[in-house]
């Protein structure tokens, strides 16, 4: 579950991001960072600073901003799209894994034959190979049920 834009603080990625390309505030926040005599605790009065307003209103500024609320909602999207497409290829890959794991029980997998199930991208192909390769008496019986399959 992910937060609404007016939810964020600082602590989150797209919202500190956001922040630092305003150059008020990334101004003060750097004057914090590398020190400044006047700022060694955040007593109330030090949170009153100039400093500190300025990143607020940047801050408040990008919260109410239609505009970062689009772009947010693109960032957590493309985020989740990413999480989605590793999901695939993990699963792709461990179907592929685990059909070279069946041949290796029956004997040693020629090159070409690896190359051809990790570079396959169809899961559905993978599942049938999968069966295969446990129906299979040897690798070279799976690669001529697999020739015999492709054939069809």
């Amino acid at each position: 579950m992910h937060k609404i834009l007016k939810e964020l603080t600082l602590l989150d990625r797209f919202l500190f991001d956001q922040t630092m390309d305003c150059p008020e505030a990334h101004e003060a926040a750097l004057q914090i960072i590398f020190g400044d005599p006047n700022l060694r605790f955040l007593t109330p009065a030090q949170t009153e600073s100039e400093r500190i307003r300025k990143i607020h209103s940047c801050v408040q500024k990008i919260r109410t901003s239609e505009e970062m609320g689009v772009k947010y909602m693109q960032a957590w999207e493309e985020k989740a799209l990413e999480r989605l497409a590793g999901k695939a290829e993990g699963l792709l890959e461990g179907k592929a894994e685990s059909i070279l794991e069946l041949l290796e029980e029956l004997g040693p997998v020629p090159e070409e034959l690896r190359k051809k199930i990790m570079d396959e991208r169809d899961l559905n192909t993978l599942k049938g190979w999968l069966k295969l390769a446990a129906k299979a008496s040897s690798v070279e019986n799976f690669c001529f049920l697999l020739d015999s399959r492709e054939k069809i």
